[in-house]
């Protein structure tokens, strides 16, 4: 049966409504999708510069100062990574003079932070200093600087830092309280030991 142009024009009508309706409701998908993708986008973004964040808060916290004296190109404070060892201190000093023993230093001990580093001069643990270290034991709790830079591997800052470490906590009690004094650990005091006494 043949529409009259009266129903063609109310079909089309229709047809046109339900197409615009269609358009309208693909449209609002699009942008919800759209905004929904923005905000994850701007979320990851956040999210990264966080992890940056962070990571640069932990890598400010994990530096070390060190004091790095002695037998150095360049003695005084550098700055280290948290977990680094005496030999990468030493470099940052400007590396071990020509002049420098490291006989008595354990390069490879893991360094902690706010501690002294000393390299001896080949001078200060020459043969007869060793020697006459060894003959008669150093009194750790009455002993002068000079005394205590006989023993191996304490030169002048080590000493000193000894001397003050007694004068503000008292003496010592044992031997190995000697390792209570920053810088000095348990290949230091194993060179030492025997030559040492706190009575």
């Amino acid at each position: 049966m043949e529409l009259t142009f009266k129903q063609k024009v109310i079909v089309f009508s229709v047809m046109l409504g339900i197409f615009l309706v269609s358009v309208i409701i693909k449209y609002g998908m699009d942008i919800g999708g759209q905004d929904e993708t923005d905000e994850m986008v701007e979320s990851a973004s956040y999210q990264e510069d966080m992890v940056y964040q962070e990571q640069e808060i932990n890598e400010e916290n994990a530096i070390m100062i060190i004091d790095v004296e002695g037998a150095v190109s360049y003695p005084g404070i550098v700055k280290i990574r948290e977990g680094s060892r005496v030999y990468e201190a030493v470099e940052e000093a400007g590396g071990l003079l020509d002049t420098a023993d490291t006989k008595y230093v354990n390069l490879a001990e893991e360094v902690t932070d706010g501690s002294i580093i000393y390299i001896p001069f080949k001078e200060e643990v020459s043969k007869d200093m060793t020697e006459d270290a060894a003959g008669s034991k150093v009194n750790i709790n009455t002993a002068g600087k000079e005394d205590l830079m006989k023993l191996p591997g304490i030169g002048e800052s080590y000493a000193e830092a000894i001397i003050e470490y007694r004068n503000t906590n008292g003496t010592f009690k044992a031997n190995e309280d000697v390792m209570n004094v920053t810088g000095i650990g348990e290949a230091k005091y194993e060179n030492i030991k025997d030559m040492i006494c706190v009575y």
